[in-house]
């Protein structure tokens, strides 16, 4: 059985007009970055986006949304961070992401520092 093929229902998606990404532009992005998500870093498995709605299906998101998909402007990442993005900055969304790194590596115990509201009490 041959391997399945991410790509062509990726590049399937991406109808914007301005589109000048080949699927082999897909392929080239995606192992440059070492087969991570451009924004959290983490391993994407192109079988996940054989599974209906999988966060860690593999996406293409545009760095400049006021641009169309072209090689020098979208990067490879998962669904859940091209939807949690949005048309948010990328260099602001990089901040959001280091300081979400930092509360899962350390329990909020451990970040009472940040004077930040809580919507629990902590015991």
């Amino acid at each position: 059985m041959r391997p399945r093929e991410p790509w062509k229902k990726i590049y399937g998606l991406m109808t914007h007009s301005a589109s000048t990404v080949t699927i082999e532009d897909l392929r080239y992005i995606f192992e440059k970055q070492g087969r991570k998500c451009y924004w959290l870093g983490i391993p994407l498995d192109p079988n996940n986006n054989y599974i209906a709605n999988h966060p860690l299906a593999i996406s293409v998101d545009r760095l400049d949304n006021s641009r169309g998909y072209h090689r020098n402007n979208i990067v490879i990442c998962s669904r859940f961070a091209n939807l949690g993005r949005g048309p948010f900055d990328p260099n602001q969304f990089i901040g959001v992401i280091t300081l979400i790194k930092k509360y899962l590596r350390n329990p909020l115990s451990e970040n009472k520092e940040d004077n930040q509201p809580r919507l629990w009490e902590e015991e």
